[in-house]
């Protein structure tokens, strides 16, 4: 019963803040490409991976690892 629990927890989507910082600091990148890790660094604060990839697919943004 617990494992039927745990398996329907809703995955963690990023907050408007975050969609904004992400956004920013890719505008602002003076590259036109990065890899997910050059933009994580590039952040002024962390961002769980689980909603930056999230937002990065939603965007239909091309991941590069």
């Amino acid at each position: 019963m617990a494992e039927a629990v745990s398996s329907n927890k809703a995955k963690p989507s990023p907050t408007l803040n975050t969609i904004l910082m992400v956004e920013d600091t890719l505008k602002n990148s003076p590259d036109s490409v990065v890899t997910v890790a050059e933009l994580k660094k590039m952040l002024p604060r962390q961002v769980s991976l689980s909603s930056f990839v999230l937002y990065l697919d939603e965007k239909s943004l091309k991941i590069e690892k």
